[in-house]
């Protein structure tokens, strides 16, 4: 059997014992048994660069829980003499907002965690993030907030540029 000559490609495997290469491509749909090489060599996606992860959409029962988290927080904070923002602070916060290509203009909410920025009918929301001292920015844009310590914002979750993972959610509450 004569040898072909293969393109670099990051998306084949080592040669099977019958001489097919596997393709981890996700633009191919490849036989278990692998790909022949002369089929391989005439693959024309080689080397094409991995496709991007598209943004994972929040889900409405999670944005619900977390909503009603962080409502429960900022109630707990102002029960026990807890301020909120001024409105000077709010009007920084809004700025930061605004400027950061993480907002969903359309919906005025945060595409990172998935809350809205400002009380609203539809969906019924009596505070937004704005308004609320225990809630902070995701990206860690906002300052503090009459001398709340937050654990993060969205109901004592701290997120990270790659993944969210649960924080204190009764730091700063008496």
């Amino acid at each position: 059997m004569p040898t072909v000559e293969l393109p670099v490609c990051r998306w084949r495997g080592p040669a099977t014992p019958a001489g097919n290469h596997p393709c981890g491509s996700p633009k191919i749909i490849a036989s278990p048994d692998g790909v022949p090489p002369s089929l391989c060599a005439r693959c024309t996606l080689c080397n094409h660069p991995p496709e991007e992860e598209p943004p994972r959409p929040v889900r409405m029962v999670s944005l619900a829980v977390t909503f009603a988290r962080a409502m429960k927080e900022e109630a707990r904070w102002r029960a026990g003499g807890g301020r909120g923002p001024t409105t000077e602070e709010k009007t920084a916060r809004r700025a930061a907002c605004d400027g950061c290509p993480d907002r969903d203009a359309g919906r005025d909410a945060c595409t990172l965690c998935g809350c809205y920025l400002e009380a609203g009918l539809l969906p019924p929301r009596p505070l937004g993030k704005l308004d609320c001292a225990t809630q902070q920015c995701p990206k860690g844009l906002w300052s503090s907030v009459g001398g709340y310590a937050a654990a993060g914002g969205c109901g004592g979750r701290v997120m990270t540029t790659s993944h969210v993972v649960e924080g204190n959610a009764d730091a700063g509450a008496s």
